[in-house]
């Protein structure tokens, strides 16, 4: 894989194998996608999280009218009221 930055990157990375903070260009270039796939990890989690908190709050107010979801019930009920119209 070649990585072409601008200039104002590749000075960044000089600057960081120049004061000892990576060993190479690799090293730079890596640490920086393992930053990007946290932020992505963390990202989805927040998305996960306030889906979450969207359900308790369902849940709270009393819009929940079922228990857990069984899918065949589920799939068998929609077959139901399809055959029904």
């Amino acid at each position: 894989m070649t990585v072409t930055l601008p200039a104002d990157l590749q000075a960044f990375v000089d600057d960081q194998m120049t004061h000892g903070e990576a060993a190479d260009a690799n090293a730079v270039v890596a640490e920086a996608v393992r930053v990007l796939q946290q932020k992505k990890d963390e990202e989805k989690l927040a998305w996960l999280r306030a889906a979450l908190a969207e359900g308790e709050a369902d849940i709270a107010a009393g819009r929940v009218s079922r228990g857990p979801i069984n899918a065949r019930q589920m799939l068998e009920e929609i077959r139901q009221k399809r055959a029904v119209k």
